[in-house]
């Protein structure tokens, strides 16, 4: 792209890098200007640096460069962008699969311990580092168990699509087939008799081995998917004057998992994770399938002679097959560049030879009796090791929630477990999450199926399960409405004092701009805007209260599978009529659920709840391989490349004197950007950048979530001794809102975290004093960070209000550019810079 020598502002000695967050602002938008007034500098169409075109707007500073960073495409970018409004549809109902498998990814990064805290072996040293990194992130307490309930989501995904096509298809649909072409397809499903009155006339074998094309079909889209949304970073040959990224140290044993350089690297171990999957999906089909055949091989007199012995065979090894994977899976599954995971290729030509060979063998049987319905099995069994594995993670998180120690800068305290995200139990709830998000896609595409082909009825499993899950999201959603109307009720008692305040603060700030009663009115609709915030600040609570009502759901339904065992459900009356009821209204949820998502992802180029997909996307794919792509693979190196060629471009005269120069660079982050930023300065001494330059970079941040929300749910990442934060306390669920709103409330309240301690290598060490942060009481994702690494004056509060607005609109969590706030904030962190 040439030199910066001719572009606005390229002689200033500061860079002010501005990086947007969740709101996914466009450059123009950061940079206060039109899009005709701004070129990409570095970059591609899915993220890249930007700044003034030649000549700069008048408003534009003078003093500094301004460059914006903008990488929201990374994470919401379908990557199929040819395939039209039909196909855009598709992939984005396509992206809903993947949410549970990105929600189980989130659970595996929420775990409290990270790897062993072994250090680097001897033949670390031949990759730098990479091998140590790679088997640091697949290890530690709990890794192996969230990588098995990783794969038994694979497993319901392929039972959901192998029971639709199997059995609702291929059972259901020509249960009354005769010799004559449709007959049964329009006995038995008349929704779909064009489509499958071909397929009468084929021998249940054959027809078995076409429909199974359509699970197959949906594995195929799952693998693909994330492979063509995945976005790599590869840096090309050194720009001149970077600094080589062999003078810093790529391994730091005993430092931040941040720091190490090798972190951010695409895809450790997916390769590995992606075969294993792949193949116990293709062996589970196989077993599905055999168990079906072997079933009906007892009642059927025109079974071959062989079939006696093949089918049960064939079932019992690809039960193997599918349970050796799920306990190969459990351990590390550590992978580096170069490295060809021979065994696993084999397993996964195994297990697709096993499925070829049962097709065939179908093809083969002249035998026309089914079984007792064997993706109804398949299904039973793997809710109940979902429901299994989800208990060994709860006891898993209690253990590592009891049993750690928070770090030396904790606050003492008898209950330490305050301090993480769901008293630690962030796993489970997470992992029950994905599971509720999964049963909730299986249960859409069961009625989907149903009523397209208008006669089939799905397996009992799925209504029990359909029923159970209603009943106590009900039940969760009811308790929470309740609480929420009594803290309400208590809220309204307190208004008029609260709005009277608020009034007075408003005189303070803007002084009279108009007449009293305006005034009250203004500090009204600040009084709505803070008690929204409040309600969206209680999200983690709500969260945490539907996480245990899925499970006790996926409990409560399997255990009525057992008590339904058995009874005759034809009749009309009784309780097996009050759970049809539950389960048909629990369907059509799903069903209106999944509708309403996709609405609200209607844009033509994002995936679906683009918010949603941010913060699943921001941590490295470790539990399950078929996951969204991590965004921050490449975010969190371009930052730091940008920031290290700013210090090491050489500026020299044209006699070729070396201008005494000293650059600046201050960081300027909102909201999610925040936590980009703080990586990528994590990631500096790892390549290369020396302390002299790195105490010339400074940050301010707005709209932080690190201290309430990233260090407590992800504490093996980024805790609060890692981000030199006081360790935040968990939102209280009965009060007006769950924390302080300002700081000096918070301070008040919590207690006193004793003398700063900033342990070497976190963020206190990089900073020192150079980091300011804006918050307000209306932003409900803006909070205080309470940074250690300074003097205590590092939290502004900014006005609640829009300074630069036509009329008076409260501010929530955008707006800080145009703040005067932000102007004061820069000014200070440009103070500090050495």
């Amino acid at each position: 792209m040439g030199t910066d020598g001719d572009e606005p502002g390229s002689a200033h000695e500061l860079l002010e890098l501005r990086i947007h967050g969740v709101l996914n602002t466009p450059n123009y938008e950061m940079l206060e200007t039109t899009p005709q007034r701004v070129k990409t500098i570095r970059g591609d169409q899915l993220a890249g640096f930007s700044t003034y075109r030649f000549p700069a707007p008048v408003d534009a500073p003078t003093d500094r460069r301004v460059e914006a960073y903008a990488w929201g495409r990374l994470s919401r970018f379908t990557g199929i962008p040819s395939l039209g409004r039909i196909g855009d549809a598709l992939v984005k109902l396509l992206w809903f699969a993947l949410a549970p498998y990105g929600l189980a990814n989130t659970a595996y990064w929420s775990r409290r311990q990270i790897g062993t805290g072994e250090t680097p072996r001897t033949e670390d040293a031949a990759d730098g580092g990479h091998r140590w990194i790679a088997r640091t992130i697949s290890t530690g307490r709990g890794a192996g168990t969230m990588r098995l309930y990783g794969l038994l989501l694979s497993l319901l995904f392929v039972t959901t699509a192998a029971t639709v096509a199997l059995d609702m298809i291929g059972r259901q649909c020509f249960a009354t087939a005769t010799s004559a072409v449709g007959a049964g397809v329009e006995l038995s499903c008349p929704g779909a008799r064009l489509m499958l009155s071909p397929l009468a006339a084929w021998g249940p074998g054959t027809r078995d081995a076409l429909l199974l094309g359509m699970p197959l079909l949906a594995l195929a889209a799952v693998v693909v998917l994330p492979m063509l949304g995945r976005t790599r970073y590869l840096t090309g040959p050194a720009r001149p004057g970077r600094v080589p990224p062999d003078q810093g140290a790529a391994v730091q044993p005993g430092g931040p998992l941040l720091a190490q350089r090798d972190l951010w690297l695409v895809g450790s171990g997916m390769g590995r994770l992606r075969r294993l999957h792949a193949g116990a999906a293709l062996a589970w089909l196989a077993a599905i399938l055999a168990f079906d055949h072997a079933d009906g091989w007892r009642q059927d007199a025109g079974a071959a002679d062989w079939a006696g012995i093949v089918w049960p065979v064939a079932a019992g090894l690809a039960v193997l097959l599918t349970v050796g994977g799920c306990g190969w899976i459990i351990k590390p599954q550590a992978q580096v560049a170069g490295d060809v995971p021979r065994r696993h290729v084999v397993y996964l030509v195994v297990c697709a030879g096993l499925l070829a060979a049962v097709l065939a063998a179908g093809i083969a049987d002249p035998g026309t009796a089914r079984g007792a319905r064997s993706g109804a099995s398949a299904a039973v069994v793997v809710m109940l090791a979902l429901a299994l594995t989800l208990v060994a993670l709860l006891v898993n998180a209690e253990s590592a929630a009891r049993s750690e120690k928070m770090g030396p800068s904790a606050v003492a305290s008898e209950d330490e477990r305050k301090y993480l995200g769901w008293n630690g139990r962030g796993p489970f709830i997470l992992g029950s999450l994905a599971a509720g998000f999964a049963l909730l896609l299986s249960f859409a595409v069961v009625l989907g199926a149903g009523w397209v082909l208008r006669g089939p009825k799905p397996p009992v499993v799925y209504v029990l399960q359909g029923a159970g899950f209603l009943l106590f999201l009900l039940a969760a959603v009811i308790w929470l409405a309740l609480r929420q109307a009594a803290i309400h009720r208590r809220e309204r008692a307190r208004r008029d004092d609260e709005i009277a305040a608020i009034r007075k603060d408003l005189l303070r700030q803007a002084g009279h701009w108009t007449t009293g009663p305006m005034i009250t009115h203004s500090a009204e609709e600040i009084h709505h805007a803070r008690r929204q915030a409040a309600l969206l600040r209680r999200m983690e609570t709500f969260i945490g209260w539907i996480g245990w009502a899925v499970f006790i759901g996926i409990c409560g339904g399997l255990l009525a599978l057992f008590l339904f065992l058995g009874q005759d459900r034809t009749t009309s009356g009784g309780a097996w009529s009050v759970v049809r009821g539950l389960w048909d209204a629990g369907l059509w949820a799903g069903m209106i659920a999944v509708a309403a998502l996709y609405l609200l992802s209607r844009g033509s180029d994002s995936r679906p709840l683009g918010l949603l997909w941010d913060l699943m996307c921001f941590l490295p794919t470790q539990a399950h391989p078929f996951g969204p792509s991590c965004y921050a693979e490449r975010v969190v190196p371009e930052l730091a490349d940008r920031i290290v060629d700013w210090f090491a471009e050489d500026h020299q005269d044209p006699a070729g004197a070396a201008e005494p120069e000293e650059r600046g660079l201050v960081v300027s982050a909102h909201s999610m950007g925040i936590v980009l930023a703080v990586c990528a300065l994590f990631q500096l001494p790892s390549r290369g950048l020396v302390e002299e330059d790195r105490d010339r970079i400074g940050l301010l941040s707005y709209g932080c979530q690190l201290r309430r929300y990233f260090a407590r749910f992800f504490p093996g990442v980024c805790g609060a001794d890692e981000l030199s934060l006081v360790p935040a306390g968990r939102p209280s669920p009965t009060a007006q809102d769950p924390w302080p709103p300002t700081l000096a409330g918070e301070i008040a309240e919590e207690p006193d975290p004793g003398p700063a301690v900033v342990q070497p290598g976190s963020l206190g060490s990089l900073l020192g004093p150079r980091w300011l942060n804006l918050y307000r009481s209306t932003d409900p994702l803006g909070f205080p960070v309470r940074y250690r690494g300074g003097d205590g004056t590092m939290d502004c509060e900014a006005a609640s209000y829009q300074e630069q607005a036509y009329q008076f609109l409260p501010a929530t969590h955008g707006d800080y550019l145009e703040s005067t706030s932000y102007e004061w904030g820069f000014s200070e962190v440009r103070r500090r810079l050495r």
